[in-house]
């Protein structure tokens, strides 16, 4: 697991030297800087929001599976894969935007809505779905001569 630095580094030199070999110096150098340059966009625009969801997950509790975190990071880890510089790291990044495995599902086996903890006001479960709960206030005036309602 120590050596695991250095066997990327190797792999990432052997890429850029068989992909030069294959189609150019200059193309392969072009190359590598459009794969930066979709990285950096891709974590400028996906990155940045997908980390901050998935430490927003951490953060609340509300962590259903690995599989729930990981899923938003994986295009924060690809945007990261393809900013470095060879051909083994851009294809790890390409991999890692693949959609693997199923949907998550919780308890109730239900399909996983990521952004069910960001709902607009508070939702109660209730058997009965006709009861409306809500406040009302009677208005009258104040004084016959200054009405503040229309008259019926």
């Amino acid at each position: 697991m120590q050596y695991i630095f250095f066997i990327a580094l190797i792999l990432e030199i052997l890429s850029i030297v068989v992909v030069a070999s294959a189609i150019g110096g200059l193309a392969c150098i072009a190359l590598m800087f459009l794969f930066f340059a979709i990285g950096v966009l891709m974590f400028r625009y996906i990155g940045f929001a997908t980390a901050l969801f998935s430490f927003n997950i951490f953060y609340q509790g509300s962590l259903k599976s690995m599989y729930q975190a990981m899923y938003p990071m994986r295009y924060a880890f690809a945007a990261g894969c393809f900013m470095l510089p060879g051909f083994f790291s851009d294809l790890v990044g390409l991999l890692l935007l693949i959609p693997f495995g199923g949907r998550v599902k919780n308890q109730e086996n239900q399909q996983f809505n990521p952004f069910e903890d960001f709902s607009f006001g508070h939702q109660q479960n209730t058997q009965d779905d006709n009861i409306i709960d809500g406040e009302f206030s009677e208005v009258t005036p104040r004084d016959n001569n200054h009405p503040k309602l229309p008259k019926e």
